[in-house]
């Protein structure tokens, strides 16, 4: 088994999503999930997660557990103190895929067990529109699960939580008097808390078909009308087109000179260069550089939210 294998349980957890691309997954996996050509930054879903965790910080101060709010978890009685750093919080799952992330929160619940708990700035789902991201969470905090508690030792992990935190911007809108001050103007967030049940064969499962993916040389077929492969089929033809034209050139400068060899040892440096920078960035991939491994989700756009 190639003991090289990381995965974060997001990403894994992309592998039971209705909307699922074997072909993209396949690409992403080994492109370590970096999205290619993203620019794009939402730095204010990090400023809304610190809000959320110094209200909880504040409640678990003042009163040592959590008001009715965050029901069903409002016996959660303290924070567990443990590096949530991705370079610190990960376990070599038996399989020989390491498997690592950057939990929101970890909890120590009145009777001892752990609870994972994850961020959600969003409107919860239901009825009608459920989530369809759901799947993928419940792995995320269930991972992030077996790593706290088989690989850190933090003790028996009793649920997963996703806190969703939803803004009242109806109200707002509706109404910006009420919500303004002095040139200021603040918006409500309302909790509600989504339980998750912890089953670590799901993981074990996810993680042997993720190894099926690892160890395939050739993407497998795409799924019908997938947006995101009909744009990586643009990228490669883009791609070829600009091959072919270089290789135009080159055999142009080369007949212009008349077979020059100064010309064709410098075209031929050209081409060197050309495969030699594919190889390079190839390499860097391999070498399982951690800037290239980790996505926390928050920060930029994953390309497992688009379909």
């Amino acid at each position: 088994m190639n003991q090289g294998y990381r995965i974060t349980p997001r990403n894994l957890g992309s592998l039971e999503l209705a909307t699922l691309c074997p072909a993209c997954f396949w690409y992403r996996l080994h492109l370590r999930f970096q999205p290619v050509l993203n620019e794009f930054g939402a730095a204010v879903f990090s400023d809304c997660q610190s809000m959320q965790e110094a209200v909880i910080g504040y409640y678990l101060e003042k009163d040592g557990c959590l008001p009715k709010a965050f029901s069903p978890f409002c016996d959660i009685s303290a924070r567990v103190e443990v590096n949530k750093h991705w370079t610190k919080f990960g376990y070599l799952h038996k399989s020989g895929v390491w498997l690592y992330g950057q939990p929101d929160e970890v909890f120590y619940r009145q009777d001892g067990s752990v609870v994972i708990w994850d961020h959600k700035t969003a409107h919860p789902k239901s009825g009608d529109e459920p989530d369809e991201f759901l799947p993928q969470y419940t792995i995320q905090v269930t991972g992030y699960g077996l790593i706290a508690e088989e690989g850190l030792g933090l003790g028996r992990v009793s649920a997963g939580a996703l806190g969703y935190w939803s803004i009242q911007n109806d109200a707002l809108v509706k109404n910006p008097k009420k919500f303004t001050r002095d040139g200021e103007f603040w918006a409500s967030f309302v909790p509600e808390v989504h339980p998750v049940d912890i089953d670590y064969l799901r993981i074990d499962k996810l993680l042997k078909e993720a190894i099926k993916f690892w160890e395939s040389r050739v993407p497998p077929e795409g799924r019908k009308r997938c947006n995101l492969c009909k744009r990586l089929k643009a990228l490669f033809a883009i791609q070829q087109s600009v091959d072919n034209e270089f290789s135009v050139q080159d055999r142009r400068a080369i007949a212009a000179s008349g077979n020059d060899q100064w010309v064709i040892r410098s075209v031929a440096s050209r081409l060197a260069d050309r495969k030699s920078s594919v190889i390079e960035a190839l390499n860097e991939l391999q070498d399982g550089a951690d800037y290239l491994d980790f996505d926390d989700g928050t920060r930029s756009l994953q390309w497992e939210l688009l379909s």
